[in-house]
């Protein structure tokens, strides 16, 4: 429902008992971090807001949501996850270098 813009099919997913909503997908990516990866903002607004969902599920590569729209400089994906409560905003990715670091390195502001 991510990968596909299906905001509709994605609530009524979310709303179905039982269901993994960290279930990762074939390329190794969990409904938070794909939704960050194709820009779906609509996805990274609602995903965070859903009971049981992790907010820092790690990628194929080992990277989180943040990190990923940091590197991605998804403005709207940044502001969105900075306001996610337990979002890791000092988790370090594979090369050892948090978001934060990554935003100095790249000049993006993520305050």
């Amino acid at each position: 429902a991510v990968e596909n813009e299906q905001e509709a099919i994605l609530r009524m997913l979310l709303a179905t008992e039982g269901i993994d909503i960290n279930s990762k997908n074939n390329t190794g990516r969990a409904p938070l971090s794909q939704a960050v990866q194709t820009r779906q903002i609509a996805a990274v607004k609602l995903l965070p807001t859903t009971q049981g969902m992790d907010v820092n599920p790690k990628d194929e590569s080992g990277q989180m949501p943040l990190l990923c729209a940091v590197k991605d400089k998804g403005m709207g994906a940044i502001k969105l996850l900075r306001a996610t409560e337990g979002i890791g905003v000092n988790s370090k990715g594979p090369r050892g270098r948090t978001p934060l670091l990554t935003t100095a390195q790249m000049d993006v502001k993520l305050l």
